[in-house]
C-alpha cells in the first residue's frame, strides 16, 4: 500500500469508530511521506458510527492541504446526509454475469462461486485463493454432509473455526441466503 494512503476499517465488516478516524486524521495532519497528496479511503463508509461520522465531517469541511477523502459504500443512503453533501458521487456498476464468469475463468477459478456471490468476481477470487479454513463451495458441501448425518457438529465446528469468526459468519450468511433463495424458487415452481 502507498505510504500516503490511509484505509479504514482495517477489516471489512467492522464498525468504524471515532478513535480509528482520529488516528487517521492525526496521520494526515502531518506532511506527506512522499511529498505529494494524501488519501483517506473509507471502505464500507456506511459502517461509520455516529461519533466517527461527526469527526470525519469536520475533517471534510476543513481538510488538511493536499488531502483527498474517498468514501466507498454499497449503501450510500446509510451515510449521513451531511457527509454525502460534501462528496462527489461516482457510481461503479458491477460487471455482468458473463463478464464475471469470463474473468474468473481466465483466473482459473471455479465459476460456481458466482452462484453464491453473484456479479462479485473479486470476492469470488478472494474466496478461491483463501487457503485458511474452507471456501464457500466447501462450506456448502460440509453443511450438506451435516444435514445428512455424515458429519458431527463438533467436526463441522472444528473445520469452521480455522477462519476468523467474522469471515465464518459472513460465509454462513452467504451460503444460507443462497440456500433459502433456492428453496423459495423451488417452491414457486
Amino acid at each position: 500500500m502507498h505510504p500516503d494512503v490511509y484505509c479504514l476499517p482495517e477489516e471489512m465488516g467492522e464498525t468504524i469508530k471515532i478513535n480509528a478516524v482520529r488516528q487517521v486524521l492525526q496521520h494526515i495532519a502531518r506532511s506527506s511521506e512522499l511529498g505529494g497528496n494524501k488519501c483517506v479511503w473509507l471502505q464500507g463508509a456506511e459502517q461509520l458510527n455516529p461519533a466517527a461520522s461527526a469527526c470525519l465531517l469536520k475533517a471534510m469541511e476543513e481538510p488538511p492541504p493536499a488531502t483527498v477523502f474517498v468514501l466507498s459504500s454499497e449503501y450510500p443512503s446509510r451515510l449521513l446526509n451531511t457527509l454525502r453533501s460534501r462528496a462527489s458521487k461516482l457510481v461503479l456498476p458491477s460487471p455482468s454475469e458473463a463478464q464475471s464468469r469470463n474473468w474468473l475463468s481466465q483466473q482459473g477459478v471455479d465459476q460456481a462461486l458466482l452462484t453464491y456471490i453473484p456479479r462479485q468476481p473479486l470476492l469470488a477470487l478472494a474466496q478461491a485463493k483463501d487457503e485458511e479454513g474452507c471456501s464457500l463451495l466447501e462450506l456448502t458441501a460440509l453443511l450438506q454432509q451435516y444435514q445428512h448425518g455424515q458429519l458431527l457438529p463438533s467436526q463441522l465446528a472444528e473445520i469452521m473455526s480455522k477462519k476468523p469468526l467474522t469471515t465464518t459468519l459472513a460465509q454462513l450468511q452467504t451460503v444460507l441466503t443462497k440456500l433459502a433463495s433456492d428453496c423459495l424458487r423451488a417452491d414457486a415452481a
